[in-house]
């Protein structure tokens, strides 16, 4: 039996009940962190390009694109819906390298809207599950990425959690899945360039999600051996080096979804330890940019293969930017702080985050192999007074370091209020509305706030 239906098994006939406290409060927090970063990207370049081409196909009006109005074909407002969420790379992770809630929130409310009638508590336990199951798959990797992780194994999470909310049976939702698995994309390729479609690879999940969906519930057979079959998704993807117990470690009493980390930086993950560290060196020891003469930054080998890419004045995008490590350091140390803007056309014109980044060297740590750490992370900064010397075991927004309710809440609100096109009462209903949403009898209620917005 391929690991894909032993985790089905285990979760297949949970429901909202069985979700402990934990899961969840953390469920609600992080869809209410997801759409505060949806509102700051909606006017985005790249959110007006797919939403130009989407309208140009037309059809059915089934789910609801955020913060348009005007309903699309569920696959549509999944592709849509999943650019906006990873468009500024502020979206929640998980330690397995997955930005879950991107793909799975796009293809999961989709579905809901499409199949109608679905209650808070049967969303709320779609998404939990949904989380659930795409971030153990990714539990189950070993080596560092290579394939684009938010894309590969959120999709399975998407279909699952669209599935349930579609009625699917098991046998019916093993089919959606593996006609998803006939769909599976996402390479680094275009992270490595720092090109905008980047933040489309999630969305493309979420739409292959709802297609699949759409399609094994019309009856459409797809194969079994997703996870473990000869070009299963562990050989396929990655290289056969996998773990096929540790995804099944607490199934369906512990859940994946307690496990990720708010993002407190529009930045990579890999390049938010960094900031971290920088901020905090800036505002302990009264730090003043100009008094800077290098700083060395010691990353583990994933850090340096993925945002160790040089700044360059001119050859930077805005997806660049953020995934780089001396780039985001040098607007920590020389603004005090690291928001959209200093991603945009004013922020990558600024000579002076050029000047800084260039005294900013990253080195890997010669004594971290694990191919998937985050962390340690030092930061060493050389002043014409001395070096000041700073290092991080966990990255802020974990579990470990958690933002506070308050920090989440300054978040989420300086996202609304980012493109200055959005009624601020409408965060104030949405807070409200995702504070009782297991008592919400339509998930319609929800669609709603996002399309008055």
């Amino acid at each position: 039996m391929d690991l894909i239906e032993r985790l089905l098994r285990g979760t297949v006939d949970l429901e909202y009940k069985d979700l402990n406290d934990r899961a969840v409060d953390a469920t609600k927090r992080f869809l209410l962190d997801t759409f505060g970063v949806c509102a700051a990207a909606f006017t985005s370049p790249e959110a007006q390009v797919v939403s130009r081409t989407v309208h140009k196909w037309g059809g059915a009006p089934e789910s609801t694109p955020w913060f348009t109005g005007e309903k699309v074909p569920a696959p549509s407002a999944a592709l849509m819906n999943g650019t906006l969420v990873h468009s500024k790379e502020f979206d929640c992770i998980h330690p397995a390298g997955i930005h879950p809630m991107s793909s799975i929130t796009a293809a999961t409310l989709a579905v809901a809207e499409q199949t109608g009638g679905v209650s808070g508590k049967e969303f709320l336990a779609a998404m939990a599950m949904g989380v659930d199951l795409a971030c153990r798959v990714g539990r189950g990797c070993k080596r560092g990425l290579v394939f684009y992780r938010p894309a590969t194994c959120g999709a399975f999470g998407a279909v699952y959690g669209g599935s349930r909310l579609a009625g699917l049976d098991r046998e019916r939702t093993l089919d959606a899945l593996g006609v998803m698995y006939s769909q599976i994309s996402g390479t680094l390729q275009s992270h490595s360039e720092g090109v905008l479609v980047n933040t489309m690879q999630p969305a493309f999940a979420a739409r292959s999600a709802v297609v699949a969906t759409n399609l094994a519930a019309e009856g459409m057979m797809g194969p079994r051996g997703l996870l473990e079959g000869l070009y299963g998704y562990y050989r396929l993807f990655e290289g056969g080096d996998y773990d096929a117990e540790r995804p099944l470690d607490g199934l369906g009493s512990t859940f994946e979804i307690e496990h990720l980390a708010y993002k407190p930086y529009c930045t990579g993950r890999l390049a938010n330890g960094g900031v971290e560290a920088a901020l905090k060196v800036r505002a302990e020891h009264g730090l003043d940019p100009a008094d800077v003469k290098g700083v060395k930054v010691t990353v583990p080998e994933l850090s340096m293969r993925l945002v160790g890419r040089p700044a360059v004045k001119g050859g930077m995008t805005p997806q660049s930017a953020r995934l780089c490590l001396q780039y985001c350091v040098a607007v920590a140390l020389l603004h005090g702080d690291v928001w959209i803007s200093h991603f945009e056309a004013e922020g990558l014109a600024n000579d002076a985050i050029y000047d800084l980044a260039s005294r900013v060297e990253v080195v890997k740590d010669p004594n971290n192999d694990d191919p998937q750490a985050m962390v340690p992370l030092y930061l060493d900064v050389y002043t014409g007074n001395g070096a000041i010397h700073e290092e991080l075991q966990v990255l802020k927004g974990s579990p470990e370091s958690p933002l506070t309710q308050e920090e989440a809440m300054v978040k989420f609100r300086r996202g609304w209020d980012h493109t200055g096109k959005l009624d601020p009462q409408g965060a104030d209903r949405l807070v409200a509305l995702i504070d009782r949403l297991e008592d919400v009898e339509d998930i319609a209620e929800l669609t709603s706030i996002l399309t008055l917005a």
